[in-house]
């Protein structure tokens, strides 16, 4: 990212000191001429002359403006290391592969780090970099992490993007389009998730410098959109409930305890997974191996089991969703519940990693990405 940066950097500082030795000559030029032709007049034409270079000057600063401030990197997030990092193999190595093993594990991780969670892990690793008589203190080693977790972050980032990206992609389209095209597959990535805005940023301003605009101002319009698209929908619908209250424009989770059978519940999940940025699909009736819902987010492919229940979910849910996840080939599992798991159940869930929505985190989910009663659970769905 520093290379890049300082790359473009240095060409448009190049392009502006051309330009700058252009109009100078030109200065020069058309003053000699007076002093030849109009010395009388030299006072006036030095004037005039001057004039129009600093307004040619002015307006190419002032359209370049904003091309400097696109090309200036995020400092906080992709500071230089140390010089013992810089200078020094193994301390280089080790920081690398404890950013890549220890916390990231090779996966995209949330790029607001906190160091106060690895204190005991900076120590350990600062006892191995002395073994290997690497002399680094504790202050620059922290700032070498989370350079280094950045830097490999940024990288994932860009990976599980731009293969998102290539789903959607089309060739011969114009930057306005592009920079639509990479919102779009942003939003639908991390929906509402504002942590990697500043990963985003930097990726625009390297995909399309000339037409940049920050993810914030995108998102902006983004809503935008979607509001309007919604009040269309409103307004051409004659089904849509006339109420104006929330209750009825939206599933809460009294609508989904009247719910009469798992079938509508899955696909209720289906729908409020998809509000929250997943790719989702509701397996089939018969044969499911276990899993309701299969999901597609960040590269990750999860099973949901979607139990719908006035009692107690049992062990038989937990079980049933671990074996899905080999059938289907996920890499995470899920028990969604509109109740609660049996204390054996939620032993048995921890034990197997499954994580567990019972009924307070359902509330806490359709409150934050609402599920519109307009909707037609259609079981035409698309394939992840």
């Amino acid at each position: 990212m520093l290379m890049e940066y300082l790359s473009h950097m240095i060409k448009a500082l190049l392009k502006t000191f051309g330009f700058l030795f252009i109009v100078f000559i030109a200065w020069i030029l058309a003053l000699s001429y007076i002093i030849k032709h109009a010395a009388g007049l030299f006072g006036i034409g030095l004037f005039v002359i001057t004039s129009i270079s600093l307004i040619i000057i002015y307006n190419y600063f002032k359209r370049n403006i904003q091309f400097f401030e696109k090309l200036r990197p995020l400092a906080s997030l992709f500071n230089q290391p140390s010089i013992s990092y810089l200078n020094d193999e193994n301390t280089k190595q080790t920081i690398e592969n404890f950013v890549s093993k220890v916390i990231t594990k090779n996966k995209l991780a949330k790029p607001n780090i906190n160091s106060s969670f690895l204190l005991q892990e900076i120590e350990d690793l600062l006892l191995l970099l002395s073994e290997k008589h690497s002399k680094i203190s504790k202050d620059v080693l922290i700032n070498d992490i989370r350079t280094v977790f950045h830097q490999i972050n940024y990288e994932t980032f860009k990976k599980v993007f731009n293969q998102e990206l290539m789903l959607q992609s089309s060739e011969n389209i114009t930057s306005q389009e592009k920079l639509n095209l990479y919102a779009k597959t942003y939003f639908h990535l991390f929906g509402e998730d504002t942590a990697y805005d500043d990963y985003m940023d930097s990726l625009l301003k390297e995909a399309i410098p000339t037409s940049f605009m920050s993810i914030k101002e995108l998102r902006a319009l983004f809503t935008k959109d979607q509001r309007l698209a919604r009040l269309r929908d409103i307004l051409e619908s004659d089904d849509y409930p006339s109420d104006d209250s929330a209750e009825d424009k939206y599933y809460t989770i009294s609508d989904i305890d009247k719910m009469k059978d798992g079938t509508t519940f899955e696909y209720f999940m289906a729908e409020l997974l998809r509000n929250m940025g997943y790719k989702s699909k509701v397996t089939k009736r018969s044969g499911d191996q276990g899993a309701d819902v299969i999901t597609y987010k960040l590269g990750i492919k999860s099973a949901f089991q979607c139990k719908i229940s006035g009692d107690k979910i049992n062990n038989s849910a937990v079980q049933e969703v671990a074996i899905s996840l080999k059938a289907y080939q996920c890499h995470k599992g899920f028990v969604v519940t509109n109740s609660r798991l049996t204390k054996g159940a939620l032993e048995l869930a921890e034990f197997n990693d499954i994580e567990v929505w019972e009924r307070e985190k359902l509330i806490e989910l359709i409150e934050k990405y609402p599920v519109s009663k307009f909707i037609n659970f259609d079981i035409k769905q698309k394939a992840i």
